[in-house]
């Protein structure tokens, strides 16, 4: 019982902390933007210090891809070679990887090759 409890209070912690940045706003703002101005596309925005990087929903539709349900590791290699997300890697011993949603994957690797994407994203702080 302790362990959920432990657990709940974590999560509630968490979503006061997400609830109290910009995250959520910033980031439902950016995915309204995409839908409507880049409607088979992204955006991508600064705000203060944070990289934002927001696909249209458009682009998924839940349901038609296999993959929607299913979480993969994060990795993207560069066309050297290089995995994009190595920093999201150092993890303690024991710690599972960092996953996210397949499809969503699917999208970001395609469309990184993309010249208006490179552009925009140049601008973010990595």
């Amino acid at each position: 019982m302790d362990t959920e409890s432990s657990t709940f209070e974590t999560t509630e912690m968490l979503a006061d902390f997400l609830a109290s940045t910009p995250l959520l706003s910033e980031s439902w703002r950016l995915c309204n933007l995409a839908n409507q101005n880049s409607p088979v596309g992204f955006v991508a925005n600064q705000v203060g210090s944070i990289g934002y990087l927001a696909f249209s929903g458009t682009l998924f539709v839940s349901g038609s891809d296999p993959s929607f349900k299913n979480l993969v590791c994060l990795t993207v290699r560069d066309g050297a070679g290089n995995d994009l997300f190595a920093p999201l890697h150092d993890k303690n011993e024991g710690e599972e990887p960092v996953m996210v949603q397949g499809a969503l994957l699917r999208i970001f690797e395609n469309m990184y090759s993309n010249p208006s994407f490179q552009y925009q994203v140049s601008f973010l702080p990595w």
